[in-house]
């Protein structure tokens, strides 16, 4: 069986609580799905964070260092600091320039959706042919009634203009196998990236696989009105370009 090797993106702002924990579950991911991932590479791409998120990382690569090292371990950390804030698809951009591999996986610095790879996906990569996994959002706590709404008026406006056949187009989960030039063909900085990511794939005619997975909210969302109102503009300015 081909292992795969495996680029993982995260785009972090003030972070400080979360990273160490998304680092070490990074490294834990590594160590245990050994069968599947031959060189694992962690992206860190700090977006401009106004707390302690830089020194936060720097000093749990520290530590893991040495453990990585004593169990020869192919897992190398990147950590990318953007200034200023400029959002998530601007953060997740800088991350594609640095991926050394193919094969990327794109998650949330909260890690509300676990790293995660099996047969079924290492079987679709060793295919050789370009694809995107989508994961969808199996909830196991129950969201606020008013995140609620709101995730089902975006998915109405969403799946009226662009006919996607997702249910779910914004699942912090992500993986993306021989998709050439992202980076260079993505503008949109905020939330909104994912659905011009999707459409680039679909002009390309590369496979939009959706993908069941476990999904745990986080407490303190950083998803606002004000950032609700820029995904608004976006997706209108998407869809007025097109693909």
């Amino acid at each position: 069986m081909e292992k795969c090797n495996l680029s993982i993106i995260i785009p972090a702002y003030n972070e400080q609580s979360a990273i160490s924990w998304a680092i070490n579950d990074i490294y834990l991911f590594y160590f245990q799905n050994k069968q599947y991932i031959n060189k694992c590479q962690l992206i860190i791409v700090n977006d401009g964070s106004t707390d302690f998120t830089n020194v936060v990382c720097y000093r749990t690569y520290k530590h893991i260092h040495q453990a990585l090292v004593k169990h020869n371990i192919e897992l190398t950390i990147t950590h990318i600091h953007c200034k200023p804030n400029h959002g998530k698809g601007y953060a997740i951009r800088e991350g594609l320039k640095d991926a050394k591999f193919e094969t990327i996986m794109i998650l949330d610095a909260d890690l509300s959706v676990k790293p995660h790879i099996n047969q079924f996906i290492l079987d679709k990569i060793n295919q050789n042919n370009p694809f995107i996994i989508v994961g969808q959002r199996n909830q196991t706590i129950k969201q606020p009634n008013h995140r609620l709404f709101l995730g089902w008026v975006f998915r109405n406006i969403v799946q009226s203009l662009f006919k996607f056949n997702l249910k779910d187009t914004q699942c912090p989960y992500k993986i993306i196998h021989k998709i050439p030039n992202l980076h260079n063909n993505l503008t949109i900085n905020g939330f909104a990236y994912d659905i011009e990511l999707l459409l680039y794939c679909r002009k390309l005619n590369f496979d939009i696989i959706p993908y069941q997975v476990e999904y745990k909210n986080r407490k303190n969302s950083k998803v606002t009105i004000r950032k609700i109102c820029r995904m608004a503009y976006d997706i209108i300015y998407i869809g007025l370009r097109r693909f």
